[in-house]
Protein backbone atom coordinates (compact mmCIF):
# COMPACT_ATOMS: atom_id res chain seq x y z
CA UNK A 1 0.00 0.00 0.00
CA UNK A 2 2.83 2.45 0.79
CA UNK A 3 4.32 2.05 -2.68
CA UNK A 4 0.95 2.09 -4.43
CA UNK A 5 0.00 5.27 -2.56
CA UNK A 6 3.25 6.91 -3.65
CA UNK A 7 2.55 5.90 -7.25
CA UNK A 8 -1.02 7.24 -7.08
CA UNK A 9 0.26 10.55 -5.69
CA UNK A 10 2.86 10.82 -8.50
CA UNK A 11 5.71 10.75 -6.00
CA UNK A 12 7.21 7.85 -7.95
CA UNK A 13 6.89 6.52 -11.49
CA UNK A 14 6.49 3.10 -13.05
CA UNK A 15 10.27 3.06 -13.46
CA UNK A 16 10.62 3.15 -9.67
CA UNK A 17 8.13 0.26 -9.45
CA UNK A 18 10.09 -1.77 -11.99
CA UNK A 19 13.24 -1.31 -9.92
CA UNK A 20 11.38 -2.37 -6.75
CA UNK A 21 10.07 -5.45 -8.59
CA UNK A 22 13.64 -6.80 -8.62
CA UNK A 23 12.95 -7.73 -4.98
CA UNK A 24 10.31 -10.46 -4.49
CA UNK A 25 9.77 -9.92 -0.76
CA UNK A 26 7.07 -7.23 -0.36
CA UNK A 27 8.21 -6.35 3.16
CA UNK A 28 11.73 -5.72 1.93
CA UNK A 29 10.36 -3.73 -1.01
CA UNK A 30 8.89 -1.30 1.53
CA UNK A 31 12.21 -1.25 3.43
CA UNK A 32 14.11 -0.45 0.23
CA UNK A 33 11.59 2.22 -0.76
CA UNK A 34 11.77 3.96 2.63
CA UNK A 35 15.58 3.79 2.66
CA UNK A 36 15.72 5.29 -0.85
CA UNK A 37 13.39 8.10 0.25
CA UNK A 38 15.64 8.86 3.21
CA UNK A 39 18.78 9.05 1.07
CA UNK A 40 17.14 10.90 -1.84
CA UNK A 41 17.31 14.64 -2.31
CA UNK A 42 14.34 16.22 -0.57
CA UNK A 43 12.94 12.79 0.29
CA UNK A 44 12.50 11.83 -3.37
CA UNK A 45 13.83 8.32 -4.14
CA UNK A 46 16.20 7.79 -7.06
CA UNK A 47 15.69 4.78 -9.35
CA UNK A 48 19.43 4.06 -9.27
CA UNK A 49 19.39 4.02 -5.46
CA UNK A 50 16.49 1.55 -5.36
CA UNK A 51 18.23 -0.71 -7.86
CA UNK A 52 21.48 -0.57 -5.90
CA UNK A 53 19.76 -1.34 -2.59
CA UNK A 54 18.02 -4.36 -4.11
CA UNK A 55 20.93 -5.83 -6.05
CA UNK A 56 23.69 -4.95 -3.62
CA UNK A 57 21.78 -6.21 -0.63
CA UNK A 58 24.68 -6.86 1.76
CA UNK A 59 27.76 -5.00 2.92
CA UNK A 60 30.78 -6.19 4.88
CA UNK A 61 30.76 -5.10 8.51
CA UNK A 62 34.55 -5.03 8.84
CA UNK A 63 35.72 -1.43 8.64
CA UNK A 64 32.18 -0.17 8.05
CA UNK A 65 31.72 3.12 9.93
CA UNK A 66 27.93 2.83 9.95
CA UNK A 67 28.08 -0.63 11.54
CA UNK A 68 30.68 0.48 14.07
CA UNK A 69 28.43 3.37 15.15
CA UNK A 70 25.24 1.32 15.31
CA UNK A 71 26.80 -1.74 16.94
CA UNK A 72 26.18 -5.46 16.46
CA UNK A 73 23.53 -5.48 19.19
CA UNK A 74 21.19 -3.58 16.87
CA UNK A 75 20.76 -6.70 14.71
CA UNK A 76 19.30 -10.13 15.30
CA UNK A 77 21.44 -13.21 14.59
CA UNK A 78 19.43 -13.75 11.40
CA UNK A 79 20.40 -10.30 10.12
CA UNK A 80 24.14 -10.89 10.51
CA UNK A 81 25.67 -13.41 8.11
CA UNK A 82 29.06 -14.96 8.79
CA UNK A 83 30.99 -17.74 7.13
CA UNK A 84 33.78 -20.11 8.18
CA UNK A 85 36.41 -17.58 7.19
CA UNK A 86 34.94 -14.63 9.10
CA UNK A 87 36.79 -13.46 12.21
CA UNK A 88 35.13 -11.95 15.26
CA UNK A 89 34.70 -8.61 13.47
CA UNK A 90 33.81 -10.10 10.09
CA UNK A 91 30.57 -10.95 8.37
CA UNK A 92 27.88 -9.24 6.33
CA UNK A 93 24.67 -7.34 7.03
CA UNK A 94 21.77 -6.32 4.82
CA UNK A 95 22.42 -2.72 3.72
CA UNK A 96 18.75 -1.73 4.08
CA UNK A 97 18.67 -3.11 7.64
CA UNK A 98 21.93 -1.27 8.35
CA UNK A 99 20.56 2.05 7.10
CA UNK A 100 17.34 1.51 9.07
CA UNK A 101 19.33 0.83 12.25
CA UNK A 102 21.53 3.86 11.57
CA UNK A 103 18.51 6.11 11.11
CA UNK A 104 16.99 4.78 14.33
CA UNK A 105 20.16 5.56 16.27
CA UNK A 106 20.49 9.02 14.72
CA UNK A 107 16.92 9.70 15.84
CA UNK A 108 17.78 8.45 19.34
CA UNK A 109 20.78 10.81 19.49
CA UNK A 110 18.58 13.67 18.28
CA UNK A 111 15.98 12.89 20.99
CA UNK A 112 18.71 12.85 23.64
CA UNK A 113 20.10 16.23 22.54
CA UNK A 114 16.61 17.73 22.44
CA UNK A 115 15.95 16.67 26.03
CA UNK A 116 19.44 17.49 27.33
CA UNK A 117 19.84 20.87 25.63
CA UNK A 118 16.20 22.03 25.51
CA UNK A 119 15.49 22.28 21.79
CA UNK A 120 11.94 22.77 20.51
CA UNK A 121 12.07 19.77 18.17
CA UNK A 122 14.52 17.25 16.74
CA UNK A 123 15.03 14.97 13.76
CA UNK A 124 17.33 12.16 12.77
CA UNK A 125 17.95 11.83 9.03
CA UNK A 126 20.47 10.36 6.62
CA UNK A 127 21.56 13.66 5.07
CA UNK A 128 22.31 16.98 6.73
CA UNK A 129 19.97 19.91 6.18
CA UNK A 130 21.21 21.79 3.13
CA UNK A 131 20.72 25.36 2.06
CA UNK A 132 19.21 24.93 -1.40
CA UNK A 133 16.17 23.42 -3.16
CA UNK A 134 13.76 21.35 -1.00
CA UNK A 135 15.66 21.90 2.26
CA UNK A 136 15.71 25.66 1.66
CA UNK A 137 11.92 25.59 1.37
CA UNK A 138 11.42 23.58 4.56
CA UNK A 139 14.18 24.80 6.89
CA UNK A 140 16.19 27.85 7.87
CA UNK A 141 19.60 27.44 9.52
CA UNK A 142 20.11 30.13 12.14
CA UNK A 143 23.64 31.60 12.29
CA UNK A 144 25.82 30.12 15.01
CA UNK A 145 25.97 32.64 17.88
CA UNK A 146 29.43 33.65 19.03
CA UNK A 147 30.78 31.29 21.66
CA UNK A 148 31.99 32.98 24.85
CA UNK A 149 34.32 31.24 27.28
CA UNK A 150 34.22 31.91 31.01
CA UNK A 151 37.33 33.30 32.73
CA UNK A 152 38.11 29.88 34.18
CA UNK A 153 37.70 28.24 30.78
CA UNK A 154 39.99 30.78 29.12
CA UNK A 155 42.68 30.19 31.73
CA UNK A 156 42.34 26.43 31.32
CA UNK A 157 42.40 26.70 27.52
CA UNK A 158 45.56 28.87 27.59
CA UNK A 159 47.21 26.35 29.90
CA UNK A 160 46.30 23.45 27.59
CA UNK A 161 47.51 25.32 24.50
CA UNK A 162 50.86 26.09 26.16
CA UNK A 163 51.35 22.44 27.06
CA UNK A 164 50.29 21.39 23.56
CA UNK A 165 52.72 23.80 21.87
CA UNK A 166 55.56 22.57 24.06
CA UNK A 167 55.25 19.05 22.66
CA UNK A 168 57.52 18.45 19.67
CA UNK A 169 55.68 15.44 18.21
CA UNK A 170 52.16 14.09 18.19
CA UNK A 171 51.69 11.57 20.97
CA UNK A 172 49.06 10.24 23.35
CA UNK A 173 49.38 13.34 25.56
CA UNK A 174 48.90 15.71 22.60
CA UNK A 175 45.81 13.76 21.55
CA UNK A 176 44.33 14.09 25.04
CA UNK A 177 45.10 17.81 25.17
CA UNK A 178 43.56 18.33 21.74
CA UNK A 179 40.43 16.38 22.74
CA UNK A 180 39.96 18.46 25.91
CA UNK A 181 40.37 21.75 24.02
CA UNK A 182 37.90 20.60 21.38
CA UNK A 183 35.38 19.62 24.07
CA UNK A 184 35.68 23.01 25.77
CA UNK A 185 35.07 24.89 22.52
CA UNK A 186 32.14 22.62 21.66
CA UNK A 187 30.50 23.18 25.06
CA UNK A 188 30.94 26.94 24.65
CA UNK A 189 29.26 26.80 21.24
CA UNK A 190 26.30 24.87 22.64
CA UNK A 191 26.01 27.26 25.59
CA UNK A 192 25.91 30.24 23.18
CA UNK A 193 22.41 29.23 22.08
CA UNK A 194 19.99 31.04 24.40
CA UNK A 195 16.94 29.27 25.89
CA UNK A 196 14.71 31.36 23.59
CA UNK A 197 16.69 30.28 20.53
CA UNK A 198 16.49 26.64 21.54
CA UNK A 199 12.76 26.76 22.22
CA UNK A 200 12.06 28.24 18.78
CA UNK A 201 14.29 25.93 16.75
CA UNK A 202 15.50 22.35 16.63
CA UNK A 203 18.47 20.04 16.38
CA UNK A 204 19.07 17.74 13.40
CA UNK A 205 21.38 14.73 13.62
CA UNK A 206 22.57 13.13 10.38
CA UNK A 207 25.35 10.99 8.92
CA UNK A 208 28.08 12.60 6.83
CA UNK A 209 31.26 10.98 5.51
CA UNK A 210 31.49 8.36 8.22
CA UNK A 211 30.66 10.62 11.17
CA UNK A 212 27.68 11.96 13.07
CA UNK A 213 26.76 15.49 12.02
CA UNK A 214 24.85 17.70 14.49
CA UNK A 215 23.11 20.86 13.28
CA UNK A 216 21.70 23.10 15.98
CA UNK A 217 19.42 26.09 15.48
CA UNK A 218 17.39 24.68 12.57
CA UNK A 219 14.03 26.43 12.16
CA UNK A 220 10.98 25.08 10.33
CA UNK A 221 9.77 27.47 7.66
CA UNK A 222 6.10 28.36 7.33
CA UNK A 223 4.36 28.57 3.95
CA UNK A 224 4.51 32.37 4.19
CA UNK A 225 8.26 32.18 4.71
CA UNK A 226 8.60 30.12 1.55
CA UNK A 227 6.54 32.53 -0.55
CA UNK A 228 7.88 35.79 0.85
CA UNK A 229 11.47 34.92 1.65
CA UNK A 230 12.91 31.75 0.13
CA UNK A 231 12.24 32.42 -3.56
CA UNK A 232 13.07 36.11 -3.42
CA UNK A 233 16.25 35.84 -1.35
CA UNK A 234 17.58 32.74 -3.07
CA UNK A 235 17.01 34.13 -6.55
CA UNK A 236 18.66 37.45 -5.62
CA UNK A 237 21.68 35.51 -4.36
CA UNK A 238 21.79 33.39 -7.50
CA UNK A 239 21.59 36.51 -9.68
CA UNK A 240 24.44 38.11 -7.76
CA UNK A 241 26.57 34.97 -7.91
CA UNK A 242 26.28 34.49 -11.68
CA UNK A 243 27.71 37.98 -12.30
CA UNK A 244 30.80 36.92 -10.34
CA UNK A 245 31.41 33.92 -12.62
CA UNK A 246 33.98 34.52 -15.37
CA UNK A 247 32.63 34.71 -18.93
CA UNK A 248 34.74 31.72 -20.14
CA UNK A 249 33.32 29.55 -17.32
CA UNK A 250 29.79 30.83 -18.03
CA UNK A 251 30.20 29.74 -21.67
CA UNK A 252 31.61 26.36 -20.66
CA UNK A 253 28.91 25.54 -18.13
CA UNK A 254 25.95 26.84 -20.14
CA UNK A 255 27.23 24.67 -23.02
CA UNK A 256 27.43 21.70 -20.66
CA UNK A 257 23.93 22.47 -19.43
CA UNK A 258 22.58 22.72 -22.99
CA UNK A 259 23.90 19.26 -23.91
CA UNK A 260 22.37 17.82 -20.73
CA UNK A 261 18.94 19.36 -21.41
CA UNK A 262 19.11 18.10 -25.02
CA UNK A 263 19.69 14.55 -23.78
CA UNK A 264 16.91 14.83 -21.19
CA UNK A 265 14.41 16.25 -23.70
CA UNK A 266 15.30 13.53 -26.20
CA UNK A 267 14.00 10.98 -23.69
CA UNK A 268 10.57 12.66 -23.50
CA UNK A 269 9.11 12.68 -27.06
CA UNK A 270 5.74 14.08 -25.92
CA UNK A 271 7.38 17.16 -24.38
CA UNK A 272 9.71 17.51 -27.36
CA UNK A 273 6.82 17.43 -29.84
CA UNK A 274 4.90 20.00 -27.75
CA UNK A 275 7.92 22.31 -27.79
CA UNK A 276 8.25 21.92 -31.56
CA UNK A 277 4.56 22.70 -32.16
CA UNK A 278 4.63 25.67 -29.78
CA UNK A 279 7.73 27.16 -31.40
CA UNK A 280 6.31 26.82 -34.91
CA UNK A 281 2.97 28.33 -33.82
CA UNK A 282 4.72 31.33 -32.27
CA UNK A 283 6.18 32.09 -35.69
CA UNK A 284 2.95 31.41 -37.63
CA UNK A 285 0.23 32.67 -35.27
CA UNK A 286 2.18 35.05 -33.04
CA UNK A 287 4.95 37.59 -33.21
CA UNK A 288 7.76 35.11 -32.59
CA UNK A 289 9.41 37.68 -30.36
CA UNK A 290 9.83 35.49 -27.29
CA UNK A 291 13.21 34.06 -26.29
CA UNK A 292 13.10 30.44 -27.46
CA UNK A 293 15.41 27.56 -26.51
CA UNK A 294 14.65 25.69 -29.76
CA UNK A 295 15.99 27.16 -33.00
CA UNK A 296 13.76 25.33 -35.50
CA UNK A 297 15.62 26.74 -38.54
CA UNK A 298 17.30 24.16 -37.72
CA UNK A 299 20.79 24.62 -36.33
CA UNK A 300 22.58 21.84 -34.50
CA UNK A 301 25.49 23.33 -32.57
CA UNK A 302 27.11 20.15 -31.27
CA UNK A 303 30.53 21.15 -32.61
CA UNK A 304 30.71 24.40 -30.64
CA UNK A 305 28.91 22.93 -27.62
CA UNK A 306 31.35 20.03 -27.28
CA UNK A 307 34.26 22.39 -27.89
CA UNK A 308 33.15 24.66 -25.03
CA UNK A 309 31.67 22.12 -22.58
CA UNK A 310 34.36 20.74 -20.22
CA UNK A 311 33.16 17.15 -20.79
CA UNK A 312 33.54 17.55 -24.57
CA UNK A 313 32.56 14.46 -26.50
CA UNK A 314 33.09 12.21 -23.47
CA UNK A 315 30.18 13.59 -21.44
CA UNK A 316 27.21 11.38 -20.54
CA UNK A 317 24.74 13.69 -22.30
CA UNK A 318 26.60 13.89 -25.62
CA UNK A 319 27.26 10.13 -25.64
CA UNK A 320 23.53 9.47 -25.06
CA UNK A 321 22.68 11.82 -27.93
CA UNK A 322 25.15 10.11 -30.25
CA UNK A 323 23.85 6.65 -29.32
CA UNK A 324 20.32 7.73 -30.24
CA UNK A 325 21.60 9.35 -33.43
CA UNK A 326 23.25 6.09 -34.49
CA UNK A 327 20.07 4.14 -33.72
CA UNK A 328 17.90 6.50 -35.76
CA UNK A 329 20.39 6.74 -38.64
CA UNK A 330 20.07 2.98 -39.12
CA UNK A 331 16.29 3.39 -39.54
CA UNK A 332 16.45 6.04 -42.29
CA UNK A 333 15.33 4.73 -45.72
CA UNK A 334 17.80 4.35 -48.54
CA UNK A 335 18.16 7.47 -50.68
CA UNK A 336 16.30 9.64 -48.18
CA UNK A 337 18.58 12.67 -48.72
CA UNK A 338 17.44 12.92 -52.36
CA UNK A 339 13.75 12.04 -52.02
CA UNK A 340 11.43 13.23 -49.24
CA UNK A 341 8.75 10.71 -50.26
CA UNK A 342 10.92 7.97 -48.76
CA UNK A 343 9.81 9.28 -45.35
CA UNK A 344 6.21 8.35 -46.19
CA UNK A 345 7.18 4.73 -45.58
CA UNK A 346 8.33 5.40 -42.02
CA UNK A 347 6.10 4.41 -39.10
CA UNK A 348 4.58 7.03 -36.80
CA UNK A 349 6.82 5.77 -34.00
CA UNK A 350 10.00 6.34 -36.03
CA UNK A 351 8.81 9.75 -37.25
CA UNK A 352 8.05 10.80 -33.67
CA UNK A 353 11.51 9.66 -32.55
CA UNK A 354 13.13 11.62 -35.38
CA UNK A 355 11.13 14.76 -34.58
CA UNK A 356 11.93 14.44 -30.88
CA UNK A 357 15.64 13.93 -31.49
CA UNK A 358 15.99 16.77 -33.99
CA UNK A 359 14.05 19.17 -31.76
CA UNK A 360 16.29 18.28 -28.83
CA UNK A 361 19.40 18.89 -30.94
CA UNK A 362 18.14 22.38 -31.83
CA UNK A 363 18.28 23.61 -28.22
CA UNK A 364 20.73 26.42 -27.60
CA UNK A 365 21.09 27.67 -24.05
CA UNK A 366 24.57 29.21 -24.20
CA UNK A 367 24.48 32.39 -22.13
CA UNK A 368 26.22 35.66 -22.95
CA UNK A 369 27.24 38.77 -21.03
CA UNK A 370 26.92 42.30 -22.32
CA UNK A 371 27.63 45.52 -20.43
CA UNK A 372 28.15 43.49 -17.27
CA UNK A 373 24.72 41.86 -17.48
CA UNK A 374 24.38 38.08 -17.90
CA UNK A 375 21.58 36.91 -20.16
CA UNK A 376 18.86 34.73 -18.66
CA UNK A 377 19.04 31.10 -19.71
CA UNK A 378 16.25 30.27 -22.20
CA UNK A 379 16.31 26.73 -20.79
CA UNK A 380 14.82 27.66 -17.38
CA UNK A 381 11.13 26.99 -18.02
CA UNK A 382 11.84 24.00 -20.26
CA UNK A 383 13.87 22.35 -17.50
CA UNK A 384 10.97 22.74 -15.08
CA UNK A 385 8.54 21.28 -17.64
CA UNK A 386 10.60 18.11 -18.20
CA UNK A 387 11.69 17.61 -14.57
CA UNK A 388 15.34 18.15 -15.45
CA UNK A 389 18.18 17.87 -12.92
CA UNK A 390 21.72 18.71 -14.02
CA UNK A 391 23.32 16.10 -11.75
CA UNK A 392 21.66 13.31 -13.75
CA UNK A 393 24.15 14.21 -16.51
CA UNK A 394 27.04 16.04 -14.86
CA UNK A 395 29.37 15.53 -11.91
CA UNK A 396 31.35 18.57 -10.66
CA UNK A 397 35.09 17.87 -10.45
CA UNK A 398 38.27 19.87 -10.01
CA UNK A 399 39.00 19.60 -13.74
CA UNK A 400 35.58 20.51 -15.11
CA UNK A 401 34.39 23.07 -12.56
CA UNK A 402 36.02 23.76 -9.20
CA UNK A 403 39.46 24.41 -10.73
CA UNK A 404 37.93 27.30 -12.71
CA UNK A 405 36.59 29.02 -9.57
CA UNK A 406 38.32 31.39 -7.20
CA UNK A 407 39.01 29.96 -3.76
CA UNK A 408 36.25 32.06 -2.07
CA UNK A 409 33.80 30.75 -4.68
CA UNK A 410 34.80 27.15 -3.86
CA UNK A 411 34.17 27.84 -0.17
CA UNK A 412 30.84 29.49 -0.99
CA UNK A 413 29.84 26.44 -3.07
CA UNK A 414 30.54 24.09 -0.15
CA UNK A 415 28.50 26.29 2.18
CA UNK A 416 25.64 26.43 -0.34
CA UNK A 417 25.58 22.63 -0.38
CA UNK A 418 25.29 22.57 3.42
CA UNK A 419 28.90 21.39 3.87
CA UNK A 420 29.95 24.09 6.32
CA UNK A 421 32.58 21.88 7.95
CA UNK A 422 34.20 21.10 4.61
CA UNK A 423 34.03 24.81 3.76
CA UNK A 424 35.93 25.71 6.93
CA UNK A 425 38.58 23.12 6.07
CA UNK A 426 38.90 24.54 2.55
CA UNK A 427 39.65 27.98 3.99
CA UNK A 428 42.99 26.63 5.23
CA UNK A 429 43.98 25.10 1.87
CA UNK A 430 45.56 26.33 -1.32
CA UNK A 431 43.15 26.77 -4.23
CA UNK A 432 44.15 23.52 -6.00
CA UNK A 433 43.76 21.47 -2.83
CA UNK A 434 40.46 23.20 -2.06
CA UNK A 435 39.19 22.27 -5.55
CA UNK A 436 40.09 18.59 -4.96
CA UNK A 437 38.54 18.81 -1.50
CA UNK A 438 35.29 20.15 -2.99
CA UNK A 439 35.24 17.43 -5.65
CA UNK A 440 35.52 14.75 -2.96
CA UNK A 441 32.79 16.19 -0.73
CA UNK A 442 30.37 16.91 -3.57
CA UNK A 443 30.56 13.50 -5.22
CA UNK A 444 27.63 11.94 -3.34
CA UNK A 445 25.15 14.83 -3.24
CA UNK A 446 22.87 16.54 -5.78
CA UNK A 447 24.22 20.08 -5.52
CA UNK A 448 24.18 22.31 -8.59
CA UNK A 449 25.26 25.99 -8.62
CA UNK A 450 22.21 28.21 -8.22
CA UNK A 451 23.04 30.11 -11.40
CA UNK A 452 22.89 26.83 -13.38
CA UNK A 453 19.36 25.99 -12.20
CA UNK A 454 15.92 27.18 -13.23
CA UNK A 455 14.49 29.59 -10.63
CA UNK A 456 11.77 28.26 -8.33
CA UNK A 457 8.27 28.54 -9.86
CA UNK A 458 6.40 31.73 -8.93
CA UNK A 459 2.76 31.73 -7.88
CA UNK A 460 2.00 35.06 -9.52
CA UNK A 461 -0.11 34.57 -12.66
CA UNK A 462 1.73 37.14 -14.76
CA UNK A 463 5.16 35.71 -13.97
CA UNK A 464 3.93 32.19 -14.67
CA UNK A 465 2.63 33.26 -18.09
CA UNK A 466 5.95 34.88 -18.95
CA UNK A 467 7.82 31.71 -17.99
CA UNK A 468 5.62 29.59 -20.24
CA UNK A 469 6.29 31.95 -23.11
CA UNK A 470 10.04 31.61 -22.57
CA UNK A 471 9.76 27.81 -22.96
CA UNK A 472 8.48 28.22 -26.53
Amino acid sequence: PVILDALAEDRITTEHCQALALENDTARQVQVFEAACQSGWGGKPEVQTIRRLVTESEVAVAGNTKFRFVGADAFSPDELRTDLFSDDEGGYVDCVALDAALLEKLQAVAEYLREAEGWGWCAGRMEAVGECREDARAYRNLPQPEAVLTEAEEERLNELMARYDALENQCEESDLLEAEMKLMRCMAKVRAWTPEMRAGSGVVVSWRYGNVCVQRGVQLRSEDDVADDADRTEQMQEKASVEEISLPLLTKMSSERTLAVQAALMQQPDKSLALLAWTLCLNVFGSGAYSKPAQISLECKHYSLTSDAPSGKEGAAFMALMAEKARLAALLPEGWTRDMTTFLSLSQEVLLSLLSFCTACSLNGVQTRECGHTSRSPLDSLETAIGFHMRDWWQPTKANFFGHLKKPQIIAALNEAGLSGAARDAEKMKKGDAAEHAEHHMKDNRWVPGWMCAPHPQTDTTERTDNLADAA
